[in-house]
């Protein structure tokens, strides 16, 4: 029982550790905005030092408009550099935002480079848009 309730904290622990955009409910919203700001500095600094989640993180921040100014340009440009430090949901991103033009113009054979490297790579949902095409 003790080794079965460590593994559930150490999961949680890590679950936390890696979404910044975990926050604790009851926060007032001046308090829940430093802490976006704070996680925004925090995923921009590893980004920036080349850590490929780090850029995917930074990217689906800028995607959905957590702690930074929604922007699908700014989205998809960590996008691909994740997705070029072989990311592979970023890569799987990347045959996404071409498919539908998310950041980006429409590019069916851009998708389909995307969505081949993903599946490579063992990703199931890239494997599925590629049947689809």
């Amino acid at each position: 029982m003790k080794k079965i309730i460590l593994l559930l904290i150490l999961n949680l622990t890590v679950v936390f550790a890696h979404n910044p955009f975990v926050h604790l409910e009851g926060f007032d919203s001046k308090s829940s905005n430093n802490k976006l700001i704070k996680d925004f500095n925090h995923v921009s600094f590893f980004a920036n030092k080349g850590n490929s989640n780090a850029q995917f993180d930074l990217a689906l921040m800028y995607l959905s408009g957590e702690g930074v100014k929604k922007d699908e340009k700014m989205a998809f440009k960590w996008i691909h550099k994740s997705a070029r430090n072989n990311h592979l949901e970023a890569k799987f991103n990347m045959g996404l935002n071409f498919l539908y033009g998310r950041g980006v113009l429409k590019r069916k054979s851009l998708a389909s480079y995307w969505f081949k490297l993903a599946s490579k790579g063992g990703h199931l949902k890239a494997r599925k848009f590629l049947a689809k095409m």
